[in-house]
């Protein structure tokens, strides 16, 4: 008799196992998206420039190629979960151009360091900033000065360069934020697509005609609660591992008579 009740209770729970896991893959919802990209030109002249129909817009890494993309912003409401965002490129070729693409510029201080007050300093930093505009393809300098940055690296970083020459690093990459949408919480996915990629090592490009991406979340999760109703004037939020550093601010910032409340990221209430 104890064998039998304890064959059946084990049956229910196995069943009652089956149902949960049918439910919570139930809650999944996808969104699959085909993206068509289309070569409209490249213009190979003094620097190299590729315009692709189907993109939104440009690159801008400093220190990093010019190159065309895609990106797209999702809105969730609040308790959804992403999952994953897997892509796949298709129809991939390559093309090898004259020139090296336009690299974003580094940004530009408002007040030069004393050192670039300097007349032959500030006019070696000023060959420098061309160079970083794409504007010495043609000179005799471009590559003297890439014979002298290529020479100064270390093996390690040589190393490096040629594991991740290829930029971006990925067809497709991603960032999951929260904010406020017409005074609403939302969950935000932004998606950044790059049709185009620079292999600095071979010094060409890869090109896809088509990027398929899908996107896996959830909804109804837990929603972010106002644990207190204290008021703040000040309400810092970031990753716990700056807790410490920003501790300091936050004491700071309460003797200026300024109410201050610091929350990590990963905390549910605020």
């Amino acid at each position: 008799m104890r064998r039998e009740v304890t064959v059946i209770c084990l049956a229910l729970v196995i069943l009652a196992s089956g149902i949960q896991a049918g439910r919570g893959a139930s809650n999944v919802k996808t969104i699959t998206k085909r993206l068509h990209f289309d070569l409209t030109k490249i213009e190979d002249n003094e620097c190299l420039r590729i315009v692709i129909e189907g993109t939104n817009s440009f690159t801008s890494e400093p220190g990093k190629p010019i190159l065309p993309m895609y990106v797209k912003v999702y809105t969730f409401p609040p308790g959804t979960r992403i999952l994953s965002v897997s892509y796949q490129p298709k129809s991939v070729h390559t093309k090898r151009p004259k020139n090296l693409p336009q690299d974003a510029p580094e940004p530009i201080p408002l007040s030069l360091p004393f050192y670039k007050k300097i007349p032959i300093i500030r006019k070696f930093f000023d060959i420098l900033q061309l160079r970083q505009l794409g504007l010495l393809h043609r000179s005799p300098l471009h590559k003297i000065l890439n014979r002298i940055f290529d020479n100064s690296r270390e093996g390690g970083e040589q190393e490096k360069d040629e594991n991740l020459s290829l930029y971006p690093e990925k067809w497709l990459d991603y960032r999951v934020g929260y904010g406020l949408e017409d005074e609403k919480p939302r969950v935000f996915l932004s998606v950044y697509v790059y049709p185009v990629r620079y292999d600095k090592r071979r010094q060409e490009l890869q090109i896809a005609r088509e990027i398929d991406f899908t996107v896996r979340y959830t909804t109804g999760g837990t929603v972010p609660s106002h644990g207190s109703s204290e008021n703040y004037e000040l309400l810092i939020i970031a990753p716990s591992k700056f807790a410490s550093t920003l501790q300091r601010l936050v004491q700071h910032k309460n003797t200026m008579n300024v109410p201050t409340k610091l929350v990590s990221l990963e905390r549910d209430t605020i």
